[in-house]
């Protein structure tokens, strides 16, 4: 997982631009998403493939030459699911900058609609009067509300997910923290793919740990032996 510091951009203009507005505007009176893809602008896709590297926001996977989705932290969709409360949707957030993270098939598709919270749950009636540009930044705000276990990356400091996730050596991304262990099981980042990966990683630690054992090894019979001498 990276963490990302997403302050140091302005939201995207063309999020905002008569057509999201148009969008927005529909959505709200449908009171769903309905709009395709038009959160997916140029200017977004952009700004996010530089901030993150190009990597997804959850796994860390590269992104290179895979499909990169703009994910929606808080869902623009609903659909029921066995492993989450994935039956809210928060259309309304769809063009807010603060809401649009980058991430790969696997995980975008594994998260789904899932976001289950701790607190109280926000509804499209709560902020119907706040037009689309005052949208773009509240997640600070939203987060105190809902209380969200999903963990956003862009939320989270370098130095807490340093602190609170670690590989075994199977391969696996552990946490004892609730919000952590909620987001490695609904992104599931415990695949197969990414399992060998790691270990793929971990092998060439153990192998350069054994190298360097084997020439501290012989460093130490040689001084040993010309003592002897």
């Amino acid at each position: 997982m990276i963490a990302i510091d997403k302050t140091k951009f302005k939201p995207p203009s063309s999020l905002t631009d008569k057509n999201r507005k148009k969008a927005f505007e529909k959505n709200a009176i449908e009171k769903k998403y309905t709009s395709g893809n038009k959160y997916k602008t140029k200017e977004v896709q952009t700004i996010l493939n530089n901030l993150y590297n190009k990597k997804c926001a959850f796994c860390e996977d590269k992104l290179l030459n895979s499909p990169k989705h703009i994910e929606h932290y808080r869902p623009k969709d609903f659909a029921k699911r066995k492993k989450c409360n994935s039956e809210n949707s928060y259309f309304w957030l769809s063009f807010s900058w603060d809401n649009l993270l980058l991430a790969c098939t696997s995980c975008n598709s594994s998260k789904g609609s899932c976001f289950d919270i701790k607190g109280t749950r926000i509804k499209y009636s709560d902020y119907k009067n706040i037009p689309l540009h005052n949208l773009q930044t509240t997640i600070t705000e939203l987060n105190k509300i809902e209380k969200p276990l999903l963990v956003n990356p862009e939320q989270v400091s370098k130095t807490f997910l340093i602190k609170n996730l670690w590989f075994n050596f199977e391969g696996k991304i552990l946490s004892k923290n609730e919000y952590l262990r909620y987001t490695i099981r609904i992104c599931n980042l415990n695949r197969k793919e990414l399992i060998e990966k790691r270990m793929l990683i971990l092998n060439d630690i153990r192998n350069e740990i054994l190298q360097k054992k084997f020439v501290v090894i012989n460093i130490k019979i040689t001084i040993d032996t010309n003592k002897t001498l």
